[in-house]
């Protein structure tokens, strides 16, 4: 059944964090982890974890907090477009970002449309306004990994980079620019509403489905990923330089060519994971991060042996990965009430008649 999102706003219904996805996510992870502890050398790879300078993680989890504050502000641009900004109020806005990070341990990242729920209850919100924001998000991640990996194939410095990775660069980049093109032609838009129209099953959607690729197309407007693009940059730097501490506390010296061949690893990982479906990229993206290291950086640095590779690949891992959903888990459970209660937190204004009058008329698709 069709309702228009201002009805389906006037119901004030609790959420609940996805418990059952986020714990598939994480038993998924584990099992990944123990499996890959069974096939290295566990006393030795202890061993190399425990000779990583302690004083290192202080600065290491001051700098990932930096890069959360980066996509923060993505955020809070995209907010801005879907005209919710002032409504939410930046002190939430900020507690639904941070409460959002531990959604990424769900398989596939399925668990962050939560936010757009959120979203919807808090502002009126339609779900297929809501939903683009949270896709938003990974577009102009995905833009920036793209421009970073590049520039840093351009300098030079990873001239070792084997083929499957350009590969996976070159599809990432079509994949995208198909997306972004049929966001910006209207009678390709047509040709798939009409499409979608057409089949029995599907057809009971169109009105939503339209309302959700107006909204995509607006979020997605070149104006709107350039205002985002410079914080979203600077994130994947903060995380290339994160990389390259953990790599500088295993006695590697930090210079140019160590900081792009970080900056690519960083860019091409997140790529890797997202294509494995796997929950947090548990597993692959430690491979991945072990194996580039050892093709890129390896030849030229002697200290870097298989062994603490493998405990550089962890350590990354947990700052690049894991810290974000302890993070966001420790967020979700003291604001709790303020975010999966039926009660209006404080400094939210709903108005789902300003919201669908700023948008157009859009439907919600309930049941």
């Amino acid at each position: 059944m069709l309702k228009t999102d201002s009805d389906s706003a006037a119901k004030d219904r609790p959420f609940q964090l996805p418990v059952k996805r986020l714990l598939a996510g994480v038993v998924i992870a584990l099992a990944i982890y123990l499996a890959m502890l069974l096939a290295v050398n566990s006393v030795e790879l202890l061993e190399h974890l425990g000779r990583f300078p302690a004083l290192l993680l202080l600065p290491l989890a001051m700098l990932k907090s930096l890069t959360w504050l980066c996509r923060f502000l993505v955020w809070q641009n995209f907010l801005d477009v879907a005209g919710v900004r002032d409504q939410v109020g930046a002190g939430n806005s900020a507690i639904l970002y941070l409460a959002g990070l531990s959604l990424s341990v769900s398989p596939g990242k399925s668990a962050e449309a939560l936010k757009a729920l959120v979203l919807r209850r808090w502002t009126g919100l339609p779900l297929n306004l809501g939903l683009p924001v949270v896709m938003a998000e990974r577009v102009i991640e995905t833009l920036a990994v793209l421009i970073l990996s590049g520039l840093a194939l351009a300098a030079g410095a990873a001239d070792l980079a084997p083929a499957p990775a350009r590969h996976l660069l070159l599809l990432a980049t079509a994949a995208l620019a198909a997306g972004l093109l049929f966001l910006h032609s209207p009678a390709a838009q047509r040709r798939i509403l009409v499409l979608v129209a057409a089949m029995p099953l599907l057809g009971r959607v169109q009105v939503w489905l339209s309302g959700f690729i107006a909204g995509s197309s607006s979020m997605l407007q070149v104006r709107n990923l350039l205002r985002t693009l410079v914080p979203a940059l600077l994130a994947m730097v903060g995380d290339a330089l994160v990389l390259l501490v953990i790599l500088h506390g295993f006695g590697l010296a930090m210079d140019t060519q160590l900081l792009f061949q970080a900056l690519l690893i960083v860019s091409l990982t997140p790529l890797i994971g997202a294509f494995s479906g796997l929950p947090n990229g548990a597993g692959i993206t430690e491979l991945s991060v072990a194996t580039m290291l050892l093709t890129l950086v390896a030849p030229s640095q002697p200290a870097l042996t298989p062994a603490n590779v493998a405990a550089i690949a962890l350590i990354e891992g947990f700052f690049q990965k894991w810290l974000r959903v302890f993070a966001g888990l420790l967020v979700a459970l003291v604001f709790r009430r303020r975010l999966f209660s039926s009660e209006m937190p404080a400094g939210v204004v709903r108005n789902a008649a300003t919201v669908s009058a700023g948008q157009g008329q859009v439907y919600d698709l309930e049941g």
